[in-house]
């Protein structure tokens, strides 16, 4: 798996803008609870000031589960802003069902 950051890390800094390369793996560490996989990838975009819309969700639902409330629901909105949560990325059941959670905290 870290040569899969690796060449990630590689690509981004021949294509920057091609963020969405980043999608699956974060959602390979999610489904296999890697949360620090997800925690290191989210941290290189931090770290070159890129947003990665799914990163938000991503580490939403960790602090969610670390119960970092807060955080977790200011990730998930933050995503829901920039459009994210309506993306063909997400499944529209699970978009909808964040929608309605987030709704609840404005």
């Amino acid at each position: 798996m870290n040569l899969w950051e690796e060449r990630l890390m590689q690509l981004m800094s021949l294509a920057p803008k091609r963020v969405d390369q980043a999608t699956p793996l974060i959602s390979y560490y999610l489904k296999n609870k890697n949360d620090d996989g997800v925690k290191r990838i989210c941290s290189f975009f931090d770290n070159v000031k890129t947003y990665q819309g799914f990163c938000d969700l991503a580490l939403g639902a960790i602090y969610l589960k670390e119960e970092n409330f807060d955080e977790g629901i200011y990730l998930i909105k933050r995503a829901n802003q920039n459009g994210v949560l309506d993306s063909k990325d997400v499944d529209k059941d699970t978009a909808k069902y964040l929608k309605s959670i987030i709704n609840k905290y404005d």
